[in-house]
């Protein structure tokens, strides 16, 4: 079992638990966990701070024509998911 879990006092894994740790992975569970951890959250990031605005102002395209105004807003809308994900991660 990966070694970041804490463990119950007294509790062992289950068989279904131990096939699944031992069988698919073997040695290289943490390793194949902090990979696709990775993986997401790079995924995560690009769609927040690339996909989501652009998805977003598409929607006000259609009654801001303005090309320079709609930049201008996609610019805040990025600072403002940047400022919103940090204060997330570090409140206080």
């Amino acid at each position: 079992m990966p070694a970041f879990y804490e463990d119950d006092e007294g509790s062992e894994p289950g068989k279904l638990e131990q096939f699944f740790w031992t069988s698919f992975f073997g040695e290289k569970v943490e390793q194949v966990l902090s990979a696709l951890v990775m993986v997401f959250s790079f995924a995560m990031a690009l769609f927040i701070f690339v996909a989501l605005p652009t998805i977003l102002l598409s929607f006000v395209k259609k009654f801001l024509p303005i090309e320079s105004a709609l930049a201008f807003l996609e610019g805040l809308l990025r600072i403002f998911d940047f400022c919103f994900v940090y204060q997330a991660d570090f409140p206080g």
